[in-house]
């Protein structure tokens, strides 16, 4: 009996919950719900704004600068994910996302609020977004199921943009402005359990060794579809946020209500 014991225990043991399908589960509905909150931003310009006395410019810069961080950090973010794994890198930006998210709620002055919603949030979002998931990804698959992996995780996270937005004006409207961000940020908290489906073995890691950053980036920068990829996000990014922060608001200056700009937005999504 005890041998039987001691194999059944060993066989249970090498059971790996941490397998591909596993991970594209969870590389899908960190993006959703990561992708789904930011999108939801331009709903609170007008009622921050107008609570903190600030003209719109205050939200708009806070805005910008946390895509421009999100951005700037991806270099590092992946680097680092590559090394530590991307599990454990997910967890520490969902951390910090929750925290800028509920700082957000706060009464505070413009460049306090600009320091939370601009660069925690950056970093929060470079630490749940495609680079770190899709990275995990490109390790659990093989080339020729990489793709389709790929699709999938990038379209259910793009449903989340779809699924969040028509629920939070009447969260708004239950709750109030700053509980629904507290909210949020509690929903922003989820992604750190999601993370352990991107936990990776160091056997894992190992297998699939990087190049040292420098010769990477020369690489990237030598290449003509980095460029043209680069430019593609560019624009979708620069547009997608600018219509996302100030959409919501200027329907209200144009005397249409909010639900007007928040099923446009889902509709992007």
């Amino acid at each position: 009996w005890s041998v039987k014991i001691r194999d059944a225990e060993r066989s249970m043991g090498s059971i790996d919950w941490r397998n591909p399908s596993a991970m594209l589960g969870c590389a899908a509905a960190i993006p959703a719900v990561s992708f789904g909150v930011r999108h939801t931003f331009g709903l609170f310009l007008h009622p921050i704004s107008a609570s903190n006395g600030w003209g719109r410019e205050v939200f708009a810069l806070a805005i910008a600068v946390q895509n421009l961080v999100w951005g700037l950090s991806q270099l590092f973010i992946g680097m680092l994910a590559d090394r530590i794994g991307a599990g454990k890198v997910v967890l520490g930006g969902a951390a910090i996302y929750a925290l800028g998210v509920a700082l957000m709620a706060l009464p505070q002055n413009a460049l306090v609020f600009i320091l939370s919603t601009g660069i925690l949030i950056g970093l929060g979002l470079g630490g749940t977004t495609s680079t770190v998931v899709f990275g995990a990804l490109g390790r659990a698959y093989s080339p020729e199921a990489r793709s389709v992996a790929f699709g999938i995780a990038m379209a259910i996270g793009s449903f989340g943009q779809f699924l969040f937005l028509p629920a939070t004006p009447p969260l708004m409207d239950w709750l109030g402005w700053p509980s629904a961000l507290i909210a949020l940020s509690i929903l922003c908290a989820t992604i750190v359990p999601l993370s352990f489906g991107l936990f990776e073995t160091s056997s894992t890691l190992q297998s699939s060794p990087g190049l040292p950053w420098r010769q990477a980036v020369e690489q990237a920068f030598a290449h003509r579809g980095f460029w043209l990829l680069s430019a593609g996000f560019f624009v979708c990014g620069f547009q997608l946020v600018l219509i996302g922060t100030h959409l919501p608001a200027y329907l209200i200056d144009r005397g249409l209500s909010v639900g007007v700009g928040t099923a446009v937005l889902a509709l992007i999504g």
